[in-house]
């Protein structure tokens, strides 16, 4: 079986750093086509064509003069997100790689490097953990001309490949018309959200958001997996409708599900 890496880039200017993140989900084509009608009927129900999280982020036109999203209401565009999560947890497993620099081009390239390898990296700890070590890897990339990316793309991946990472071609396609690469900028931009908090902390990692928690239903890492596509949209609803009755009474405060819904993650998980 051949095993397919779906991927995209996200990047940030900070003030004192800026953050890099490349990621998506390592999957097959039987998940791949299954996402696809799941995520198709979540944008047809909000009627929008597409998902991209930098247009849907800008609530407040500092960079698009219009989005597709503004219609949605506050709540309407909280419940899509999630919607979306939750197709795309189902995806496979979520892989990605961030970095940090300041300053320099020759900082950036190097950064942008360092991501790709966290990248493969992730992918062959899921790759021997999920699927055992007889299946290839490739890969599908979000379209991208930019040399400042496709340079260290090569130079990492050439690297892997000389040190026997069982990675094989790589496309690009545009994620307008390739729906999982649209599931791979929501993975994305919420790693890089993450990297920047805890660059920004002094590497000390935070408490994950609803967003996070769901989107990590399949990470190499945890077990959350082991539970069926079912179960898992049960409690994640009921965690999400636990979030709007504590935020109702604590509208200035974060929610966090860790710490403020606590009961699922006591709970011992299934064997």
């Amino acid at each position: 079986m051949i095993l397919q890496v779906v991927a995209d880039e996200s990047y940030a200017v900070g003030r004192e750093q800026h953050t890099v993140a490349i990621g998506g989900w390592l999957t097959t084509v039987e998940l791949m086509e299954s996402f696809c009608r799941s995520w198709a009927t979540v944008l047809n129900n909000y009627h929008v064509d597409y998902f991209h999280f930098c247009e849907f982020a800008d609530k407040r036109h500092k960079v698009f003069a219009k989005t597709i999203y503004d219609d949605l209401t506050d709540e309407q565009r909280e419940s899509f997100l999630y919607e979306l999560a939750l197709v795309a947890c189902e995806l496979g497993v979520p892989v990605g790689g961030c970095d940090t620099f300041n300053g320099t081009k020759t900082a950036k390239a190097k950064a942008i490097f360092r991501a790709y390898m966290a990248l493969f990296e992730e992918i062959k700890i899921a790759h021997n953990r999920w699927f055992g070590q007889d299946r290839t890897v490739e890969f599908i990339f979000d379209e991208n001309d930019n040399p400042e990316w496709k340079h260290p793309l090569e130079d990492a991946l050439s690297r892997c490949k000389r040190n026997g990472y069982p990675f094989k071609d790589r496309a690009f396609k545009n994620d307008t018309d390739f729906l999982p690469l649209q599931a791979a900028d929501l993975r994305i931009y919420a790693v890089r959200q993450n990297a920047e908090r805890y660059f920004k902390a002094g590497r000390q990692s935070g408490s994950p958001k609803i967003l996070d928690v769901i989107l990590d239903k399949n990470h190499y890492s945890g077990n959350n997996w082991q539970f069926t596509a079912e179960m898992w949209q049960m409690a994640m609803r009921e965690m999400i409708a636990h979030s709007k009755q504590w935020k109702s009474n604590n509208p200035s405060q974060t929610y966090y599900p860790h710490k403020h819904w606590p009961p699922f993650f006591n709970e011992p998980k299934i064997n």
